[in-house]
Parts: C-alpha cells; structure tokens; sequence
C-alpha cells in the first residue's frame, strides 16, 4: 500500500489545519468552561448583550473550525478517485478531524447542554453567521445516531487493527508525529457503548492481513468518516464531488490582467466555510507580484501561488488606487504576517493570527489615508470581504479592475461589467444572474 506524501497535494496544509484547528478548539472549551457557564447568567435565566455578543462570538468561531474540518476531509475524499489511491496518511488525517469534531460536540453535551440559557441562545439563528434555528439540537442529535456510532467504530477498528501500518507510516514521515499524538491522547472520546472492540476478532482479522484487505479497509473508513452525522454542518447543501476551479482560458486571462497590489476576492460554490461568512463572495487573497499571493487559508497566512487563487468558481480583481511606491509599502507589511496561524475567532484588535480579510486591512491601513471601517458582527468588529467590494464600489482608494462568474460571462469582464456583476450579486445568498455570451 502506497504511503507517499506527494500523492496528496494537500497534504502539509490539511496536516497544519488540523493541528490549528485542535488548539483552537481547546482554548474555546477554556472560555467557556471559564466565562460562558456563569452562575449570574444562570439565576438571571437570560444574557445581557455584552454577554451574548461574547457567547456568539465564541459560537461562531466554532462553527468556521467545524466548518473547516468537514472541508479537510471533504478535499481527502475528493483526491480518492479509486481506493487503490488511499493512503495511511490520509487516514490519520481525516480520523484526527473526526475525533475533533466528536470531541467538541460532546462537549456542548457535557458541560452546556444543561445550562437553558446557554442552550436556547446557542439553538437561535445568526442570519449574519447563516447560522439556522435549532443548530446546537441538530449537533446533539449527531451524537446518538446509530448510524454514526457504527461509522465511529468501524473508523477505531481499523485504526486498532492497523497499529503495526499505522506505525511505519508515522516513523517514514515524522511530520505525522504531532498528528498521531493527538489521536492517542484524544480517542477515547470515540468510546461509546456500540463501539466496544472484542479481541479475539481483531486477532483473527490480523491473521487474515492481505494487502488487499488493508486497501479495501482504509478505503472504507475514510468514506464512513466522511458520511459520519456529527461531521454535518446543520441541512447545510453541498457538493462533494465539486472541484472549484476557473476555466483554464480564463485563469490565463486573469493571470495577464492581475497586478502586484491586486486584492483578488473570490468565490467557492457549495463550500462550508461560505456559510459562516456574510455575503456572496467570502474570502480574498494579495497579489504580491512574481506569480505570488499572500493569503490566509485554514492552515495559516501563506506566500501561496497565484494558480492557487484560480482554485475557485469566480472571482473579483479589486485595484487599490495608488502609487506603486505606496503598494510596495503594503506588501512589505504583508509579508511581515507570512507564516501566522489561521484566527478562527475574527478578532481584529490582535495580530498574531489574521483571517483573510486581515491581512489587506494590515496591509494597506493607513497608506494614502485609506481607512478601514470595521463592522460589528457576532460580537466582533470585523472586516468583510464584501466591505471592500463595497469600498470599490464607493471609489474609496479601490476600484474593480475585473470579474467573473460563470453563471454571468463566458470571459473576464473589464471594469464596467465587472463592477455592474458586483452590484448584482454583493450581499446576495442566491443572486440571480444573466449569463453574458
């Protein structure tokens, strides 16, 4: 069986996602335990609006680390054309992201389920997050399904079963190490009373070891992970089997219309993380010229390359108006913030971790007098994505310089038309548009 890092393109970015995403997940379970079990709150039966922006703020920024979880074992998943193609790796991977989502979901059970003020604020529903009624319900329900209880075993059988594969995977390529680690220190969360292993058949299955077995069995836990409940987002709607991806034309046509200082806003269809973030278009990268871009993904604030951008389904060129010594200034600042962690809690008054929008308001805040309003939303004051569309559209030291979305064109669009697909489709869930020839 194959257990080669360079079979899975994404391998070192969901390795560090996941480890991210794991501490942050602890340090909301410190908050909570810490702030949001109040016993004022408690007796009150009710949050004053500080309090409730602190507990939305925390449940948002569970909801994007849940959110990106499912993205990482989605992109294993998608990556698996055949089982004959799955890897240990992988495996590690996508079990980790699952012991984490079971993890934090018990934990809402344990220590908040029974807390009604808690419980009723966390069932509400957050139109700006997407967030729907009854979400903290749905997440509890997860966890008895006995469907998912099958999956949560059939996902520990194998990884018992295959300790000796699991083992060599680990000292071949030691950047699994931190991973491994955390999946023996955190799965006894996955004992459950349908998932008791007995012995004597993990003995007898081990007899029976053939390469193929193993192939057939990693192949088949990675897909029950992924089907597991407590990994759904709500009755959110996505599409596994979609690739995001700009048509090779007009990725060469962007790639020639793009400049250094460019902010390139852009668009995933059916993506988790879409739904956590206000607006139609969600995220944003900084070309820093040289076929580079700077941008802040689940992994981290990356020097990533342009072709990553064109990983999506549309995409926006906002030009910021200025001097090209002024953009310099800005992506030297840019390149100061290469290489911090992911912020899953949006906080903008701290900057050892940045979202994507971060970093463009780091960067060019201040230059030219170009000043930033940050909007409150879930108990942070943030920058959106669509707040610089919006700045653009104001001629506020940006413009649109071009577009694309193929349900509106079959080819980059100029500054004009590109700034009318904004108009039609900034602060929309489902625009409705008319596709140009």
């Amino acid at each position: 069986m194959s257990s080669n890092l360079n079979e899975a393109p994404n391998f070192e970015n969901n390795l560090e996602a996941v480890l991210e995403i794991a501490s942050q997940l602890d340090s909301l379970r410190e908050t909570a335990q810490k702030s949001l079990i109040s016993t004022t709150v408690r007796d009150r039966g009710y949050f004053l609006p500080a309090e409730e922006d602190h507990v939305l703020a925390n449940w948002g920024s569970y909801q994007q680390a849940r959110a990106a979880l499912h993205e990482v074992i989605e992109s294993i998943t998608q990556q698996e054309n055949a089982p004959e193609r799955a890897t240990m790796d992988q495996f590690l991977i996508a079990f980790a992201s699952a012991i984490l989502l079971i993890e934090a979901a018990r934990f809402l059970r344990h220590y908040l389920a029974e807390e009604p003020a808690i419980r009723s604020k966390l069932n509400e529903a957050q139109p700006n997050l997407k967030i729907g009624k009854d979400t903290f319900e749905k997440i509890q329900r997860s966890l008895t399904d006995p469907s998912n209880a099958l999956r949560i075993r059939e996902a520990r059988d194998f990884y018992e079963l295959h300790q000796s594969e699991i083992d060599e995977a680990v000292k071949k390529h030691s950047r699994l190490a931190p991973l491994h680690e955390l999946i023996q220190q955190r799965r006894g969360v996955l004992d459950v009373s349908t998932a008791r292993y007995v012995k004597s058949r993990i003995r007898d299955r081990k007899k029976q070891l053939t390469e193929a077995v193993l192939q057939k069995g990693l192949a088949k836990a990675i897909y029950g992970i992924q089907q597991l409940g407590a990994i759904a987002i709500g009755s959110l709607s996505t599409s596994p089997t979609h690739q995001p991806s700009l048509p090779a034309a007009i990725a060469k046509q962007m790639a020639n219309t793009i400049r250094r200082g460019d902010i390139l806003v852009t668009r995933k269809e059916n993506a988790l993380t879409n739904y956590f973030l206000p607006g139609f278009w969600p995220h944003v990268a900084f070309s820093v010229g040289d076929g580079r871009v700077v941008e802040s993904l689940k992994d981290g604030v990356k020097n990533r390359t342009l072709e990553s951008t064109f990983h999506n389904d549309a995409m926006i060129v906002v030009r910021p108006l200025l001097e090209p010594i002024e953009i310099d200034l800005a992506i030297q600042r840019a390149f100061k913030h290469v290489g911090k962690p992911y912020d899953f809690d949006f906080d903008f008054t701290r900057s050892d971790r940045m979202v994507c929008t971060e970093v463009v308001y780091r960067s060019f805040s201040g230059i030219s007098e170009i000043e930033f309003t940050l909007t409150k939303r879930a108990g942070r004051h943030t920058l959106s994505a669509e707040d610089l569309l919006a700045m653009a559209l104001d001629g506020a030291k940006f413009t649109v310089a071009a577009g694309f979305h193929p349900a509106a064109t079959s080819h980059v669009l100029g500054p004009e038309e590109a700034t009318q697909l904004v108009r039609n489709t900034i602060g929309q869930k489902q625009p409705s548009l008319t596709r140009r020839p």
